[in-house]
């Protein structure tokens, strides 16, 4: 009785095996193509522009956007290289664009709107747009 106790063992083990396989395999895609959208976020607001002698500085936004701490990792954005665009046109009109550590960032709208009023409270700025796209994940280091 014990070899048929022990065989049956063995094959619960296996099936378990399996379907533990077969969730790992699965899981993945359907985490990157579930129910949850990696849609953009794009936040957009006018800037305190009044007449200032020049333009605003790619340098001294980029300088003010290391206040921003990711809630998660308490870091700053630019320390973990978030900043993947940052733009600034004749007009004052500033442009950045961030990516995620992980694309279910559950502080994706608390980032944007910080970065948001960093940039908006920049002298200078006449409009500014934040987006933060999911798809642009930075592993860590």
């Amino acid at each position: 009785m014990p070899e048929k106790e022990s065989r049956v063992l063995r094959t619960i083990l296996l099936v378990i095996l399996i379907i533990a396989g077969a969730a790992l395999t699965i899981l993945p895609h359907w985490l990157r193509t579930g129910r949850r959208s990696f849609k953009p976020i794009t936040l957009e607001a006018p800037g305190r522009f009044f007449p200032y002698p020049s333009l605003p500085d790619s340098a001294d936004i980029l300088f003010r956007l290391t206040t921003v701490i990711d809630p998660d990792l308490n870091l700053s954005i630019v320390e973990l290289g978030l900043v993947e665009t940052l733009a600034v046109d004749t007009s004052a009109q500033v442009r950045v664009v961030l990516g995620l550590t992980t694309p279910y960032c559950p502080y994706t709208k608390e980032l944007a709107q910080a970065v948001l009023d960093t940039v908006v409270n920049t002298p200078g700025v006449k409009r500014a747009q934040v987006k933060i796209d999911p798809h642009l994940t930075r592993p860590l280091r």
